[in-house]
């Protein structure tokens, strides 16, 4: 494809078109004829099938282009230094690809970013320090590569950010109690699965417009009830696998003088191996918003197994977004006095209506002691 005949061409997008060679050609090699498109804004080729090496030539891409989104492919090579030249960019994806190396530390100088998705690549170093620079970015997400070292501590000067997204790498260190300040953080903060430590986390208390939390799988120490503070907007809290301490759930009734039926929409409350002491509260059975649907016993046609089905109500308000949480929590949790997923349904029930359901292993006669 060739491109530099249409030097008044200001949009361009293949998403979702099944256009690439699937790995047997460099489809990238195109880009170079888009530099003579002076007036690109807009170029999107996110989910097909393109593949080969970014060229240094997209550093001479328009400097009025504002969107670049190359994610979902088959990409792989090195992020290009010249990334920088692009001032305009309001939004780069290039996340699920096979990128590899460090990310530029010139990714900085774009300041005019407001969403930057780098997730699930092979991307290695650390945090560049200039990210901090990007005043209005809102959304940042780089889970799912192999980066290290520690959060820069000048990501405080994100007032914008309104998602975090650091999971599934190898950070370490200390979270920066700046980071935990951010009152603009709402849609997420998730650095599950890293190996941070210290009691750094009891300053999420001051997220109030949070409403999933994720900090699982760390070597973080903290009181819990300081940790939960006045997130009064949570929906999903996974703090599992760490080593908090202090009263378990049963102490939750009251955050800080903030009574946990506060907490309307909270959907998940995951705490698994810590070292929390204390009852179970029975309070929590009360909750309304923790009841979306019905269950019933059945039988397994093939096999004759007895299950336990629960169906979703999905005219209540947070079903959709329960279901979505109650899936993701199961999946990351075991235990012994847990009762067995054996699987879920999403489908279209005989009035043409959304149908979801979760099945589990039914225990006759037993309860949560045997």
């Amino acid at each position: 494809m060739n491109f530099g005949s249409l030097q008044g061409l200001n949009f361009l997008s293949f998403d979702s078109s099944q256009v690439g060679s699937r790995g047997k050609l460099n489809d990238l090699n195109f880009l170079t004829s888009l530099t003579n498109c002076s007036s690109l804004e807009w170029l999107s080729l996110a989910t097909n099938y393109i593949s080969g090496v970014l060229p240094n030539s997209i550093a001479n891409l328009s400097t009025q282009l504002i969107k670049l989104t190359l994610g979902r492919n088959q990409i792989y090579g090195s992020i290009p230094l010249g990334i920088e030249n692009l001032v305009s960019l309001t939004a780069l994806g290039m996340e699920e690809n096979s990128l590899t190396g460090t990310i530029p530390i010139g990714i900085g100088k774009l300041n005019k970013l407001i969403q930057l998705s780098l997730s699930r690549n092979e991307l290695f170093g650390q945090l560049p320090p200039s990210f901090g620079n990007i005043s209005q970015l809102s959304g940042l997400d780089l889970h799912g590569n192999n980066l290290e070292g520690s959060i820069p501590s000048g990501l405080r000067k994100l007032e914008h950010m309104q998602g975090l997204y650091l999971y599934n790498n190898n950070l370490s260190g200390i979270i920066p109690m700046q980071i935990l300040k951010l009152s603009s953080l709402s849609q997420g903060l998730n650095l599950s699965y890293n190996s941070f430590t210290g009691s750094q986390a009891s300053e999420v208390g001051n997220l109030n417009q949070l409403g999933e939390l994720d900090i699982s799988f760390n070597n973080l120490s903290s009181e819990i009830l300081d940790m939960l503070g006045n997130c009064v907007s949570l929906e999903n809290l996974f703090i599992g696998h760490n080593f908090l301490h202090g009263m378990s759930p049963s102490s939750l009734s009251s955050l800080k003088g903030i009574p946990l039926s506060a907490l309307k929409g909270i959907l998940v409350i995951d705490l698994p191996h810590n070292k929390l002491s204390g009852k179970i509260p029975k309070y929590l059975e009360k909750f309304d918003f923790l009841d979306y649907g019905s269950v019933y016993k059945g039988i397994l046609d093939n096999n004759q197994i007895a299950i336990v089905l629960k169906v979703l109500n999905l005219q209540q308000r947070g079903a959709y977004k329960s279901f979505d949480a109650e899936c993701e929590a199961l999946r990351n949790m075991w235990h012994r006095n847990l009762v067995r997923v054996l699987t879920s349904c999403s489908s279209i029930d005989f009035h043409g209506s959304d149908f979801r359901a979760l099945v589990f292993e039914y225990m006759p006669n037993g309860n949560l002691e045997n």
